[in-house]
């Protein structure tokens, strides 16, 4: 799957790329430290880390087996 991707993107300077989970939870990794800060100071922009407070409850975990 990474041979595919990086070869898809040969040569792309700049772009969005979307990314479908069939599955209720995902992580992200980003090796470059400079680009995971940008992409926490632009994710935490959009959804603000006190909402976690205000807005969202979890209705429903599953516990480790």
């Amino acid at each position: 799957m990474e041979t595919a991707v990086r070869s898809a993107l040969a040569g792309v300077r700049a772009g969005v790329l979307n990314v479908f989970i069939q599955h209720t939870s995902a992580s992200l990794t980003v090796a470059d430290a400079a680009a995971a800060e940008t992409l926490e100071e632009a994710l935490n922009a959009v959804v603000p880390e006190r909402w976690n407070r205000e807005f969202f409850q979890h209705t429903y975990e599953v516990r480790g087996a």
